[in-house]
Order: structure tokens, then sequence, then C-alpha cells
């Protein structure tokens, strides 16, 4: 079934649509929940990094553990066909606009829900040199 782009928020959006140029940047094949947390990290003026700040997480580390799980993705070289969106993303997607709609909070806070999801895909751990790395599970 088609991904419905109009229950999306604006914001939201964008962030689905950075993580498709993200993708078709590195030559993969599919946009995967790591590319969209890659982009909503490395959106300055979202809501997502004051949260994840205010609670602590060491943006950068995860943003790096992200940007090298994508460099590790499978590519497509010779194509000019633009990634597809991996049933993964699709169904956090969905997930996250159910919990919103249901919880009746504003649609703000659908991007928070996002990134809620993104981030179960990860765990974090020392490398050698004893510096913490985000890697996905």
């Amino acid at each position: 079934m088609p991904f419905k782009w109009e229950k999306l928020t604006v914001k939201s959006q964008q962030a689905v649509q950075a993580a498709a140029s993200l993708a078709a940047e590195n030559g993969n094949p599919e946009v995967l929940p790591m590319h969209l947390l890659a982009a909503l990290l490395e959106d300055r003026e979202g809501v997502v990094l004051p949260v994840l700040e205010g609670a602590g997480v060491r943006v950068q580390q995860l943003l790096s553990g992200a940007n090298a799980a994508i460099a590790k993705l499978p590519k497509v070289s010779g194509s000019n066909a633009q990634p597809a969106m991996a049933a993964s993303l699709q169904k956090i997607l969905d997930l996250a606009r159910k919990e919103a709609i249901e919880s009746g909070e504003d649609l703000a806070d659908e991007a928070k829900r996002l990134l809620t999801e993104q981030t179960e895909y990860f765990k974090l751990h020392k490398d050698e040199k004893g510096q913490e790395r985000a890697e996905p599970k």
C-alpha cells in the first residue's frame, strides 16, 4: 500500500524527504529508519535535538554512529532511480502517526515520536578507547 504523505506534518514530511535525499546521496536503494534518524539529528532547527539534549543524549555520537551505519549499507550504482521507502520505515511512520492521533497530542509531538521509534534501532557501547559509540542493533 502506498504511503500517504498528507498524514504527516510538514516538519515530518521534510524529515522524510531529507532521509530520502541522504539515502540517494549514499547510493542506498531504500530509505531506512537509519536515514530518518540521521536526518532528524542533522536538523538544527527541529524539535528533536532539544529533546534529546535535554535527556542527556550525546547527539553527535549518535549521529556519527548513524552515519557510520549508513556508510556500511548496500549501494547501487548506475541508476537514477530514487530510493524506495523501506517497509520498516513505513511501519514506524504509521505507528507514530497512529499514536499521535490516539493520544490527542499536537502535531509537533509527532516528530518526537518518530525519533523515539528511531532510537530503538541503536545501542550504545564503549569502543576500545573507552569512547561511547552508537551502532545499529
